[in-house]
């Protein structure tokens, strides 16, 4: 029986973990914050919030392959956790297989279409697509019940293709004010705002 309510990753509880990690990646060299996440996970395997910490700290590091590896693995474990999904079709986007990316926001959508975090990856898909109207629409549709700062980027992101320089700047100021500290947040907007700009160079070149 499949709980209806997708499991949510709170913070993580030991109070040692988020320290010493932000001091290994001071330092950064990845295998070090690597084997501490691991070994976080192995302590408690059924906290969901560990893993997306996992995930999240190998997108900022560089590292999408084990992010992919590790938001897939936790995806399976938790059926219902619709942002593994998504974390997983990221990372596979970064890594240049899009076959698989577009396999995860599949799901991710399958298990949850109207909800916000699938209406933000389907904004995000048209947003790689340079389709900004489309973009727009599923952004517009997942700010209704109040926007993250994730959303308010990517709706920022799709009126700057539309050639609202107004509304862009409101949203880049809102999701800039309300922005994590977290490096892991700040590497996958810029990520995905480089993956943009590359594709709309792409299509001017084409043009």
């Amino acid at each position: 029986v499949v709980d209806p309510k997708p499991p949510v990753a709170k913070p993580v509880a030991d109070d040692q973990l988020l320290p010493k990690l932000a001091e290994l990646m001071r330092q950064g060299d990845v295998p070090p914050v690597v084997a501490l996440l691991r070994d976080a996970i192995d302590a408690q395997p059924l906290d969901l919030s560990r893993r997306k910490l996992f995930v999240d700290t190998m997108l900022a590091l560089g590292q999408p392959r084990l992010a992919a590896e590790e938001a897939r693995r936790a995806a399976d474990l938790f059926p219902e956790a619709v942002e593994m999904r998504l974390l997983a079709s990221r990372a596979y986007a970064e890594l240049g297989d899009e076959a698989a990316a577009r396999e995860q926001l599949n799901e991710a959508i399958a298990r949850d279409p109207n909800g916000p975090l699938a209406r933000q990856a389907l904004g995000e898909a048209a947003l790689l697509d340079l389709q900004p109207e489309a973009a727009l629409q599923h952004l517009l549709k997942a700010t209704e019940l109040g926007a993250t700062p994730d959303q308010l980027f990517r709706r920022g992101l799709a009126y700057a293709l539309a050639g609202d320089a107004r509304r862009f700047e409101q949203d880049a100021q809102a999701a800039r004010d309300s922005a994590s500290a977290e490096p892991a947040v700040g590497q996958a907007r810029y990520s995905l705002a480089v993956r943009v700009a590359d594709r709309l160079v792409a299509k001017t070149t084409r043009d």
